[in-house]
């Protein structure tokens, strides 16, 4: 028989990245949170395995944030209970796992976690500001933008990764008319779904793979293709991948922004009610947790 989904029980026993663990303390509230894995139904661990054999009659959601790539501690899960799976913040993370590293020692799965649409909902009716976001690329391709801006006379804030307060992001974004995105690779991408919320159309940089991570090695053997925006689409904007194409696509985009919805694409993917409905559905149609 189905179970009222208020009676079943959700054990969290270790700290997720604090965007993710934002979004568990909502979706935790329609279970009954209990402090011991013996008391539970459900497990979310975010960064430790357990022996899932000796719990047959519970349910473990693993993930995201054991290691980067597979390391000892996820290797030595075992998914052959069929009670447990691995949780992926998007498909490209997944299939970095799957096809790079051919890892399969458990069922992974993938799902956003929930943007706060509340939070980042925009007030303002003056859209006159623009930005850069800077994150992990190379200096010289930051160069490269910033004088084609110049050139055109563009004005613009420019926001590095680590060096603002959220606070002032957020309020320079709902005084954004568009920003433009020099980023990393994501995993999901937070800080650009955030800008989506708040209804301001991106042109994106984007990366093709991992390795156009600034001054890091780790990952040069990476050969899965990895955007800097996972989850996208025609509403959002406009998205590039190599300096020639920054002159075509500016114009396209410049051309064409008003006709841009990117809170309506998140709003419809990335809510906490989608993201939800999401990972609803992991329970039910993965582990088979009735509700």
């Amino acid at each position: 028989m189905p179970m009222d989904k208020k009676k079943l029980k959700i054990f969290i026993p270790y700290k997720y990245h604090h965007k993710n663990e934002a979004f568990l303390k909502y979706y935790e509230t329609f279970f009954i949170k209990v402090d011991k894995l013996e008391d539970a139904d459900i497990i979310f661990s975010s960064c430790e395995p357990f022996e899932t054999y000796k719990y047959p009659n519970k349910k473990f959601v693993f993930g995201p944030h054991f290691s980067i790539f597979p390391d000892q501690k996820s290797l030595g899960m075992n998914g052959c209970d069929k009670n447990s799976v691995y949780l992926m913040p998007s498909k490209q993370a997944l299939n970095v796992w799957k096809n790079n590293f051919k890892f399969d020692k458990i069922k992974m799965v993938y799902s956003p976690f929930g943007v706060d649409t509340f939070k980042f909902n925009p007030t303002s009716c003056k859209k006159s500001e623009v930005f850069i976001y800077f994150k992990r690329r190379d200096p010289d391709e930051l160069k490269f933008l910033e004088k084609f801006l110049v050139k055109l006379g563009v004005k613009y804030k420019l926001f590095k990764y680590g060096k603002y307060q959220e606070d002032e992001y957020k309020e320079f974004l709902d005084k954004s008319k568009y920003g433009i995105w020099l980023g990393e690779h994501e995993s999901q991408g937070f800080a650009l779904e955030e800008a989506l919320s708040m209804n301001v159309p991106l042109l994106v940089w984007s990366t093709t793979l991992m390795k156009q991570e600034y001054k890091s090695t780790k990952y040069d053997n990476v050969k899965e293709r990895m955007v800097s925006a996972p989850y996208w689409d025609h509403r959002c904007g406009e998205i590039f991948y190599n300096d020639y194409e920054l002159e075509e696509k500016f114009n396209l985009f410049i051309g064409k922004i008003k006709e841009y919805s990117p809170r309506k694409f998140v709003l419809e993917n990335l809510s906490y009610e989608q993201c939800k409905k999401r990972f609803d559905d992991i329970l039910k149609k993965e582990l088979g947790v009735v509700f």
